[in-house]
């Protein structure tokens, strides 16, 4: 119990007939109308802030020192579930969303459960970062397990990130909570200046009650946030399910929602046998080893091994791309616009826009600054990312001896090439003049050549129809990127097959060579596809260059991957025109890939890489008739900024259909965000973007496929 309980005032009879103080009737009835929304729809996050008119301006942000800042945030929230916007009293919906903002829907986070997600919202953190994995997991480190109303679970030692309560405590802000996750827990040694330790008995008014007290203190006292939690219906629904007569008697609009698969704790055997005896026995479920968790999961890092769970009323379940498990987010207040209806968004997102309405610096997290600030008033755009360096560019030798030494050694065409190709003059292709790579720059890159954040050993190679970002470490394409036309998909030439080394790169310390793959049991894998760029005899001939080539087991090769890439020349005819980006990524710390002989191509240190992923970003515009046709000309708006972006990232693994899926419903399991492959691969794919358009398309990750034929 915290000493400064008497002195908050412990919880009271409520009066029945009050009077609000015309100061603060405005807020106290937004309050109100907020509760009142809470109680109709339940299930879903109900968020509510109530800011200064102000705005906020992200260029000023930083240190409060005062506590007489004149706004309040209040968040409360049951647990997770969607509903329909239009459903609940319709003139409480339609007052909070004429007053404020709403969105069509808010993503929780993997898994969807109730302790992981409330302490996502104020941390920004994924549970696998942040600690709180589960409401009941195991420590193997410790020897412990955590679990809802256990004696230790309100140590700090099972709760990571800083909650917003902790970034106001640092910026001598007040807070408050009721019964919000973590709230009990001495946190980098603060708690709420205002708290009560969980007591269920305490009934809803009361809570309401105490939160009106905590709004009529002095301003010197007064909490700057509030945060509260309310477990109803979706305690009932838990026990009885969501079609169950208890239910309905509570009197809510709800969805409450099965998931009725945790995780299993594997007693004994291998761990590849169980997966592979597991697969493909029930549609509703698919079984990943940890390493082949789809990466949108964020949760592969996580330490901690999952309890057995079991099912016997309603759940909340587990996949977040689930319809299902969509939940709610309403905000209202004088920071917030009016009537402003918004895209989906991720729950990690909260945490900074509460940052942002009280003018504090957040601590790092896995949202986006600025992301959601197009919603508050006053605010401006945030360049988040760091724009990179830019690769040296490679280019063919000057000096003709090294010239023909490249072209001519017994290593650069492989043996299956034909004697009829006539490399020639695909290899002078290469030779490009600079205006020839600004326009191929244009036609294939017109955001600009993507950026390396960190220092890398790299070549960008320019072809007509493609430009690639080489390792001369891993001896692989980092990314390859082009612009496919609805036209060019329809025109295929024979398969050529002649793959040779690059002339372009040092035959000694950067190519990859034939010899690195013949009997290596991999599949010279295609990142600008031959099928892409069979519209043309030397745009097909220059994708077997060695440069645009990775390892990849025969499986994925000819199953996920190329299922992508006709999706991806399908998509090209349906919507006119699209743009490629693909490449590899090494799931391991560069010292660990340079020491252990398993990452490298027959196990031979320095040859080529083995990617442990592939990726795959792409772009088309909303309205076909804003397509970039002239690549002489430079724009970073060829879509008139009104731009989707699908992205995916497949693990390397040697199944043609790795959860007995359609490949259509494999490949969406396995969408991710364009900030995921940039965490991933230290790179910066649309460096000319305009800030706040790089924010929208690359910080979220789709939630629905694209439509096909």
């Amino acid at each position: 119990m915290p000493d400064n309980m008497d002195k908050n005032g412990n919880i009271e009879e409520y009066e029945k007939k009050y009077r609000l103080r015309n100061r603060r009737k405005t807020a106290f009835m937004m309050v109100l109308s907020a509760l009142a929304l809470l109680l109709a729809f339940t299930g879903g996050f109900v968020i509510g802030w109530f800011s200064s008119d102000k705005g906020f301006d992200q260029s000023n942000q930083g240190n409060n020192n005062s506590n007489n800042n004149s706004s309040n945030q209040f968040t409360a929230s049951p647990p997770r579930s969607t509903i329909p916007v239009n459903s609940g009293p319709p003139s409480i919906a339609a007052s909070i969303c004429s007053r404020g903002v709403r969105a069509e829907y808010m993503q929780s986070c993997f898994p969807t459960k109730t302790f992981p997600n409330h302490y996502t919202i104020v941390t920004g953190l994924y549970p696998a970062h942040h600690g709180i994995v589960a409401n009941t997991f195991y420590d193997p480190e410790l020897g412990e397990t955590f679990y809802i109303g256990s004696r230790n679970n309100n140590q700090s030692k099972w709760w990571g990130g800083e909650p917003i309560w902790v970034t106001a405590k640092k910026n001598n802000l007040k807070s408050a909570s009721f019964y919000w996750a973590g709230s009990e827990a001495k946190i980098q040694g603060y708690r709420p200046d205002y708290w009560f330790p969980y007591d269920r008995s305490v009934s809803f008014m009361d809570r309401v009650n105490q939160l009106f007290k905590w709004l009529e203190m002095p301003a010197d006292r007064r909490p700057m946030i509030i945060t509260m939690y309310f477990d109803q219906p979706d305690r009932v629904g838990h026990l009885y399910g969501p079609d169950s007569n208890q239910l309905i008697d509570i009197g809510h609009y709800n969805i409450i929602n099965r998931g009725p698969f945790g995780g299993i704790r594997i007693h004994g055997g291998n761990a590849t046998e169980l997966v592979q005896k597991l697969k493909c026995k029930f549609k509703h479920w698919s079984v990943y080893k940890k390493e082949e968790l789809p990466y949108r999961l964020h949760y592969c890092n996580n330490r901690y091994n999952p309890a057995d769970t079991s099912c016997n009323g309603a759940n909340h379940g587990w996949d977040n791309l689930d319809p299902d498990m969509r939940t709610i987010f309403f905000a209202a207040g004088p920071g917030f616009k009016k009537s402003l209806t918004i895209k989906p968004f991720k729950n990690i997102e909260l945490y900074n826009i509460m940052a942002a309405l009280l003018l504090i610096k957040p601590a790092k997290n896995d949202g986006t600054i600025g992301r959601l600030n197009f919603i508050l008033q006053n605010s401006t755009a945030v360049a988040t990312q760091i724009a990179g360096q830019l690769g040296s560019v490679c280019r063919v030798p000057q000096d003709h001896n090294v010239y023909i030494d490249r072209e001519n050694c017994s290593d650069c065409v492989c043996p299956d090439c034909k004697s009829s190709v006539n490399l020639t003059i695909f290899n002078q292709a290469l030779r490009m003049t600079q205006q020839q790579e600004k326009e191929s720059e244009n036609r294939n890159f017109p955001w600009g050549i993507p950026r390396y954040r960190a220092s890398l050993d790299t070549c960008t190679l320019y072809q007509n129809h493609y430009i690639t970002g080489y390792s001369n470490t891993f001896h692989v394409p980092l990314f390859v990127g082009y612009h496919l036309t609805d036209t060019e998909s329809l025109r295929p030439l024979s398969r050529i097959d002649c793959f040779r080394r690059d002339s372009r790169l040092n035959v000694a310390a950067q190519t990859s060579n034939c010899s690195n793959y013949y009997r290596s049991g991999y599949n010279r894998g295609h990142l600008a596809p031959n099928g892409d760029m069979s519209f043309d005899l030397e745009a097909q001939a220059n994708t077997f260059i060695l440069s645009n080539i990775a390892p990849q087991v025969y499986a994925f090769n000819a199953g996920p991957w190329l299922d992508l890439e006709k999706l991806t020349r399908d998509w090209a005819r349906l919507f006119g025109s699209i743009y490629v980006i693909s490449g590899s990524i090494v799931k391991a710390d560069w010292k660990t890939v340079v020491g252990n002989p398993s990452y490298w191509l027959k196990g031979d240190i320095g040859s080529v890489v083995i990617p442990t992923h592939f990726y795959k970003i792409l772009a088309k515009c909303q309205d076909s008739d804003q397509l970039l046709c002239d690549s002489s000309v430079m724009t970073a708006k060829p879509c008139k900024g009104k731009i989707d972006v699908i992205a995916f990232i497949l693990p390397h693994i040697n199944s043609f259909a790795p959860q007995c899926q359609t490949y259509n419903s494999y490949l969406f399991s396995h969408v991710a965000s364009v900030r995921d492959i940039e965490e991933l691969t230290g790179i910066n794919f649309f460096p000319n973007m305009a800030p706040d358009l790089q924010d929208r398309i690359e910080s979220e990750a789709a939630t629905e496929m694209w439509t096909t034929f």
